[in-house]
């Protein structure tokens, strides 16, 4: 498409040239992240003048909107095909499960560029009442169109078996956007194989740079504050040299002082964020010395911990998982990433042996489900409606699996 003005634009097929400006508005969103969508991205992006993208669009929440619309509709109409050819005989009978790995699979490669969009979308929501309204219809769709397809596979489900399919598989999806996993790495876990070992998740470290001299510790600590306060008012794209500048008084120059570069400060960023929801996790997770916790005990704790992780630090589960989404782009933020899950994926393992049999995958599962509600609940303003179901949720998940493996032990 050539670029034009806007006035001639609108005279013909305007609606064609809105598509074209929602898909520019997906890929800029896909390649850089939110922080960084623009009208002039936006533009450049569609081969279209300026003009076109602010007669059509004139504010960066527009352009949001009408590329989640378009990302919803193209979703709910493939969805509609595959339940279609389900009830007509046109698909391999197949199950949820199959499904799910296949949903992952898909964000992985072929469709990475549209889930890491809607993973920026959706991460944007809580910041704005629009975004929440426009999560919470994008959430009540996907609830109605997984309950037609459960119907059309011939599985009986009920609402809340598929609202825990829904969470596992955003949760799933993000983690294989994040550690840039592959087909056979995701298809291995999914037939049972260990996940710290499939994808490597080795021990060590997270990156640290050096303490800078005591005098300094007060800057640094600034600088880094900024980059969170960025990181949660706009994502990852925001961060940059000019903001912390602005924000701190400090020179330009200064996070390369302390940090290296931006990747650098995104890395201490990611750390620190980490290290603060593991402290509070670990807080509330923390049992008495010799309790043998019952499935209840860990479904209350783990409530209590969503919760307050979608309320009280509702700002800081933004921050914290914008970065993963940014380490699907930057190999950089990736390693601190992977140690952030396999730590996780332990914890869920000591969690769970205490009242189910050992399984190579369980604690992943439920390691993906926490983290896709947390992104829901977050996303959609942690309403008490949704609050009041996340203990049932987790009681009937941690329930099935428990008599998923001891019929499995057993046959």
């Amino acid at each position: 498409m050539k670029k034009t003005d806007s006035a001639s634009i609108t005279k013909s097929q305007p609606a064609v040239v809105r598509r074209i400006i929602a898909s520019a508005v997906i890929k800029v969103l896909a390649d850089v992240g939110i922080g960084r969508l623009t009208h002039r991205a936006v533009a450049r992006t569609a081969k279209t003048s300026l003009s076109a993208t602010t007669y059509y669009y004139a504010t960066k929440m527009d352009m949001l909107h009408e590329a989640s619309r378009q990302l919803m509709d193209s979703y709910l109409s493939r969805f509609r095909s595959i339940a279609h050819d389900f009830r007509n005989g046109k698909r391999a009978s197949s199950t949820f499960e199959i499904f799910s790995t296949t949903l992952a699979v898909n964000a992985a490669e072929a469709h990475r560029g549209t889930t890491t969009a809607w993973y920026e979308i959706i991460m944007n929501s809580p910041r704005s009442s629009e975004g929440i309204q426009m999560a919470s219809e994008w959430y009540s769709e996907l609830l109605s169109i997984w309950m037609d397809l459960a119907d059309a596979m011939g599985e009986r489900k009920n609402p809340s078996d598929v609202q825990n399919a829904i969470d596992q598989v955003v949760g799933f999806q993000l983690m294989a956007i994040a550690l840039g996993l592959t087909e056979q790495q995701i298809r291995s876990v999914s037939s049972g194989a260990d996940p710290i070992v499939a994808w490597h998740l080795s021990d060590g470290q997270m990156s640290a740079t050096a303490a800078p001299p005591q005098k300094s510790q007060d800057s640094r600590a600034r600088i880094l504050q900024t980059a969170i306060d960025l990181l949660i008012e706009e994502g990852a794209g925001s961060v940059s040299y000019r903001k912390i500048a602005e924000r701190t008084g400090a020179a330009q120059s200064a996070p390369a002082y302390y940090f290296g570069s931006i990747s650098g400060l995104l890395s201490a960023a990611q750390v620190e964020l980490f290290h603060s929801s593991k402290t509070r996790y670990r807080t509330q997770m923390a049992f008495k010395p010799n309790q043998k916790p019952s499935i209840s005990d860990i479904a209350n704790l783990t409530t209590a911990i969503a919760i307050r992780e979608a309320t009280e630090f509702r700002l800081n589960s933004i921050a914290h998982y914008s970065l993963w989404i940014e380490a699907g782009r930057s190999r950089s933020l990736r390693a601190d990433v992977q140690l952030a899950v396999r730590d996780q994926i332990l914890a869920w393992k000591r969690r769970l042996t205490q009242v189910m049999p050992a399984s190579n995958n369980i604690a992943l599962y439920f390691q993906a489900l926490f983290i896709g509600q947390l992104i829901r609940l977050t996303a959609t303003g942690a309403e008490i409606a949704n609050l009041s179901d996340i203990r049932h949720l987790y009681m009937q998940s941690l329930t099935a699996k428990r008599q998923m493996l001891l019929t499995d032990g057993s046959s």
